[in-house]
């Protein structure tokens, strides 16, 4: 099938990141002249640039316009109209919802099915329940690396495993690797607001029994502790009233699902400033394990900011000798020993007591003892091949 792409902004590189192998990308579309007759340059791949006026002479199945701003999408579409082109070849991308979904199928991979607004999106074809405005599906659209290392690290391990997934909130991340290998997963969330939606977007798992529920807090600290919902996440809050989930260990969860050290393959935390406590509370399976750590390196408090500090003592002590550093927003920033998680960490510190203006708000950290390197760094140099951006974009679009 063949397609042409109106548009060099980032909504164009999200069409071509998203579009399905079997489509052929014969050219660009831009009104700029400026533009006309150069390349475009997305993963290696040259596209040429070319004027509206010459879109009848290409022989294409359909026209993508890759462009949202409603302005732009309404100039363009009276040009099209001016030039006679067929309107049942045009898809419009700020419209992909009002299109019909065999075609959108046939085009795009399931990830481009964003209908987050109402209600529910799409994971490698899996439509998943989440809350209205689910702010997930909207950082993906507007960073084009987030939440995208972890599907390239499965996928290059030796074997299947377990994957402990903490702060599992409605199941993306665990939906997002079960296409990759016939790993088994433990998810663990503790707000009853997402669990329920965990439960049912993982259902397919569940028949294929390689899930397992912990509706906990994970954590080395005693107390009652509730989910406070915020931007689409549950964060950890003390509460004398009473406790919203069991407050477990991570050698605990480990413990009571039964799981071999040796079949651990992944522990991934995203706890909102929590994910220091949590690796506090799995000393011994950091000590006597060896799986990969990846974990959400962000502070909101000095009380989080000193379970960091301590628990790369511990990381330190139980054999952990290389980390990968990623930004909030999925980019590859560097990797070193734990000194240099700690410079990060402290980095972190001083903008958020206001010594520092803001950069970003927090990385993301993956560890590894030295029997992993090789496949740490396998992932890394593949999840970095696939990022080339495009020589030309317009931030208009």
């Amino acid at each position: 099938m063949n397609v042409v792409i109106w548009g060099t902004g980032k909504k164009a590189l999200w069409v071509e990141l998203h579009i399905k192998d079997k489509v052929e990308i014969k050219g660009i579309i831009d009104s700029d002249k400026n533009k006309v007759g150069k390349f475009y340059l997305i993963n290696n791949m040259q596209y040429p640039i070319l004027a509206p006026d010459g879109i009848n002479d290409l022989e294409c199945d359909y026209l993508i316009v890759a462009v949202e701003n409603e302005k732009y999408c309404a100039e363009i579409q009276n040009q099209l109209n001016n030039l006679g082109f067929d309107d049942s070849k045009v898809i419009f991308v700020s419209k992909i919802e009002q299109y019909d979904d065999v075609v959108i199928e046939e085009l795009f991979n399931s990830e481009a099915l964003d209908k987050c607004n109402e209600g529910f999106f799409f994971i490698n074809g899996k439509r998943m329940v989440c809350p209205k405005d689910y702010p997930l599906v909207r950082f993906k659209k507007e960073h084009f690396m987030y939440d995208e290392f972890l599907p390239v690290l499965v996928s290059n391990a030796k074997a299947d495993g377990v994957i402990i997934d903490i702060g599992a909130n409605i199941g993306d991340t665990c939906v997002a690797l079960s296409k990759h290998r016939n790993m088994k997963f433990v998810c663990v969330e503790p707000s009853y607001y997402f669990y329920e939606m965990l439960v049912n977007n993982t259902d397919e798992l569940r028949t294929e029994k390689r899930i397992a529920y912990e509706k906990a807090f994970v954590s080395n600290k005693s107390g009652n502790y509730v989910a406070e919902l915020k931007n689409g996440t549950g964060i950890m809050r003390q509460d004398a009233a009473g406790a919203e989930s069991e407050n477990k260990t991570l050698d605990m969860i480990i413990n009571d699902n039964e799981i071999d050290y040796n079949e651990l393959f992944l522990i991934k935390i995203d706890t909102d400033g929590y994910d220091g406590s949590v690796l506090l509370s799995g000393k011994d399976v950091l000590k006597r394990g060896s799986a990969i750590l990846f974990w959400e390196n962000q502070i909101d408090t000095y009380e989080q900011y000193s379970d960091y500090k301590d628990a790369y003592d511990l990381l330190s002590y139980s054999g952990y000798t290389t980390y990968f550093v990623f930004d909030n927003r999925g980019n590859y920033l560097c990797d070193g020993g734990i000194d240099n998680v700690r410079d990060i960490c402290d980095y972190l510190q001083r903008i958020k007591t206001g010594w520092s203006t803001k950069t970003f708000e927090y990385v993301d950290v993956m560890a590894c003892k030295n029997n992993e390197i090789p496949i740490c760094l396998a992932a890394k140099d593949e999840y970095l091949k696939r990022y080339k951006y495009p020589v030309i974009i317009d931030d208009r679009n």
